[in-house]
């Protein structure tokens, strides 16, 4: 199979593919599988245990529920290019946690097999799964914190700050108007998940921050309208 040139970028993007050379990720394709997924499709633990995946398109969570009160928290979002379950590659154990795919969602599946080979004959792989778990483990430490050290609100405006559609790089995008796209797909509910609280909660920190001139909501869409003021709330 001739990867398709939108195709091989999403995967040269992918921290699992960095500075690998082309050939070889061809090679890898054609001994995978491009599989397309309807919005809410939970992964199978068959398919957990044998494979790790690269997001071409689309979004997927990772998340726990309590048994006894049904409760979930969000652990991870991933985005386009995005790898996961990378993990249970590492260790080959179960651990409890659930993937779902958030919006309809193409993946490129990589059999273990076909990547416990290639790490051998391409070193550069076993660098890049490395740095690929120092990030998650960074990013739940990151979480951690949030959890520990801050209040709900504070959480929240982090969290949106997160998945804007630009960096606040420039001084002039400070007041430039932000389209929240990601976070669009979440209902509040789904927006405690990943917080770590409550459905009401969440609405009242909303209502705040449209109070406070800092998000807006138009028939659906939701704009950060102030960045400055968004970045001072997750100081």
């Amino acid at each position: 199979m001739i990867i398709k040139k939108n195709i091989l970028v999403r995967l040269k993007e992918s921290p699992l593919f960095k500075s690998i050379d082309e050939v070889v990720i061809q090679n890898i394709v054609d001994e995978s599988e491009i599989i397309s997924l309807k919005k809410k499709r939970l992964f199978h633990d068959d398919e957990l245990k044998d494979s790790i995946f690269i997001l071409l398109n689309g979004m997927v969570k990772s998340y726990q529920v309590n048994p006894l009160s049904g409760k979930e928290y969000t652990i991870f979002l991933f985005h386009k290019s995005d790898v996961f379950d990378i993990i249970t590659f590492v260790d080959q154990e179960e651990h409890g946690v659930l993937f779902e795919t958030v919006e309809e969602s193409r993946l490129l599946q990589i059999s273990h097999k076909s990547l416990d080979y290639w790490i051998e004959h391409e070193p550069k792989l076993n660098q890049n799964i490395i740095s690929l778990l120092s990030s998650m483990f960074l990013e739940l430490e990151q979480n951690t914190t949030d959890l520990a050290l801050y209040d709900t609100f504070t959480r929240l405006s982090k969290l949106i700050l997160k998945n804007i559609s630009i960096k606040p790089i420039l001084s002039n995008t400070l007041t430039s108007k932000v389209r929240l796209k990601h976070l669009e797909k979440f209902s509040h509910e789904e927006l405690a998940n990943l917080i770590g609280t409550a459905r009401e909660v969440v609405s009242r920190h909303i209502k705040t921050l449209k109070e406070k001139n800092i998000l807006e909501t138009i028939e659906k869409k939701h704009h950060i309208i102030n960045l400055q003021s968004l970045m001072e709330q997750c100081d």
